[in-house]
């Protein structure tokens, strides 16, 4: 990113065109105030005029101060998040993301946070679109792989869970979620849902793992008495 991209990297195009349009005006009635001084004319009604291009500069620097506030906070939140367990502050980081992702952001460290906040409070499809941003810009970073596998590690799990549910005692696809679900509560990223998807894989092995052990038993015990029977 150039100087210029940096210093209006999320700043809406018409805050610049009011803060450009605040400046020049505000130059014009300084002019016109020092040229009225120095002729010793009435400069009353000149220095009421300053309230239109100070309304000019203070509106869009509040907005922008706004947003700069509102990344600031959302990475102080993100680091809350990485240091514990819990998902308390969802709504916190929901009420953060309105802002900024409201404007056209280029900076990727913003970017990054936004697509960690958006799977953190559940919002995958939104987190994969950011990625995506990012991977068009050639931006690899661990904290970005890490989200795109636990997203695609969480759908994967979702498909094999409906396939168990549709063959409980299908060995083969019990046998996949077993594996899929060692290699999820591997992955560093987990969000609430995903949590929920591998505690719900764990539930349904054990279900299916007693089920297939039950048909087991009871083959057993059919080929048990069918093998006495032929000895007598």
């Amino acid at each position: 990113m150039t100087f210029w991209e940096k210093i209006t990297d999320g700043i809406h195009l018409w805050e610049l065109t009011l803060l450009g349009l605040g400046v020049i005006f505000f130059l014009a009635m300084l002019v016109v105030l020092v040229y009225r001084s120095m002729h010793d004319k009435p400069i009353k009604y000149n220095l009421y005029s300053f309230s239109i291009p100070v309304i000019m500069l203070v509106w869009p620097s509040i907005n922008i101060l706004r947003w700069n506030k509102d990344g600031i906070e959302l990475s102080k939140e993100l680091k809350v998040l990485d240091q514990s367990d819990s998902f308390d502050n969802n709504e916190k980081i929901q009420s953060l993301l309105t802002n900024i992702q409201s404007r056209e952001i280029k900076d990727t460290s913003t970017l990054t946070n936004v697509a960690e906040a958006n799977y953190h409070i559940g919002n995958d499809s939104v987190a994969l679109s950011v990625i995506q941003k990012l991977d068009q810009m050639n931006v690899k970073n661990q904290k970005v792989l890490s989200i795109k596998a636990s997203i695609n590690t969480k759908r994967n799990l979702e498909d094999q869970l409906k396939k168990v549910n549709a063959s409980p005692t299908d060995t083969i696809q019990v046998k996949k979620l077993i594996e899929l679900r060692t290699y999820a509560k591997q992955l560093p990223e987990k969000n609430k849902e995903f949590i929920k998807k591998i505690d719900d894989a764990k539930t349904k092995i054990e279900v299916s793992s007693k089920s297939i052990d039950s048909i087991k038993n009871i083959s057993e015990s059919k080929q048990l008495k069918k093998s006495r029977h032929i000895e007598k």
